[in-house]
């Protein structure tokens, strides 16, 4: 399933999914505890279904597009909005500009449309929000002087920025019977305090609203979901490219990060030693071999009819 978390400026929080599905009836795992009562429709048109607490079950009569929506029941910590997502789904979070979104997920990809930010991610895990422009900063130690007219501004609040380690790629075919989940019951403490990442923030001001978003937003969404997919499908391509190596981030692929960091404890190997010691193909071990030795961070040397590969520096 492909979930999308939208993340309004004024504090609301809203968790949506479209998918088109087969069957008679539909179980679809609630990848969050939701705040009250989720909206289910069947091709546009709200239908009956049974809530479960973690899931609702929906009468398909053969198949359609199924949309659900729903508002989380939040937590709060250190001035921080978070909620936990218990499904291994894939996730498209849009954070509208004046929002730090700080995902305790498996991020694969982000990117920037216009000042809003798009992150896809894969669950399990938890998210934690604050608006920006609450971030406050204590001022500098300064020797006493005479004041000034016009104090000096307080310095710009900025966003620790995340390094994820990315596993490979899967697609997931979204399927009528979706494997039940059971929700979470972390604490407040299983979520890594965000003070690490940014000074206190206060809580986002506005009401919690279960209410669709403005067309101006209907639209902005359209937009950003369309771009967090391309950025999706440009994981995907990245990976094929780099030889079945997985999703790359800055040229490496998560096979040629494994490779370097063997023979930085080995010092140097053979390609059949690295294949068989990290459990990785032959032919994906050349063709990642000869990425490295192009990037110039790897020396091959043949030694006795053999490829001896070593690491530069």
């Amino acid at each position: 399933m492909l979930w999308t978390v939208l993340l309004y400026a004024n504090g609301t929080v809203l968790l949506l999914l479209n998918a088109t599905l087969a069957g008679v009836v539909a179980n679809v795992s609630l990848p969050a505890s939701p705040l009250a009562k989720p909206y289910v429709a069947l091709d546009g048109v709200p239908v009956p279904f049974l809530f479960e607490g973690d899931r609702v079950v929906v009468p398909l009569g053969g198949g359609g597009v199924v949309t659900v929506k729903y508002v989380p029941r939040l937590g709060e910590l250190d001035g921080f909005l978070y909620f936990n997502l218990t499904t291994p789904d894939l996730f498209v979070i849009w954070a509208e500009a004046g929002v730090l979104a700080l995902p305790r997920l498996t991020v694969l990809n982000f990117t920037k449309v216009g000042n809003d930010v798009i992150i896809v991610a894969k669950g399990p895990g938890a998210l934690a929000y604050a608006k920006v422009s609450n971030v406050t900063r204590p001022p500098a130690s300064t020797p006493q002087s005479t004041p000034t007219s016009t104090p000096p501004s307080p310095a710009p609040a900025t966003a620790q920025s995340i390094t994820p380690a990315l596993p490979a790629t899967t697609t997931t075919t979204p399927v009528v019977n979706v494997p039940h989940t059971q929700a979470s019951t972390a604490s407040p403490s299983s979520v890594v305090s965000p003070t690490a990442a940014a000074p206190p923030i206060a809580t986002p001001a506005g009401p919690i609203s279960t209410g669709s978003p403005s067309p101006s937003g209907q639209l902005l969404l359209a937009i950003g979901v369309a771009a967090a997919l391309a950025a999706l499908a440009a994981v995907f391509v990245k990976g094929r490219r780099g030889g079945g190596g997985g999703a790359t981030v800055g040229g490496l692929s998560e096979v040629d990060e494994r490779i370097l960091a063997y023979l930085r404890e080995r010092g140097g190997a053979y390609e059949s030693e690295i294949a068989r010691d990290l459990g990785i193909p032959r032919t994906t071990v050349f063709r990642a071999v000869r990425r490295l030795e192009e990037a110039g961070l790897v020396i091959v040397e043949k030694r006795g009819g053999r490829n001896f590969v070593r690491r530069v520096g």
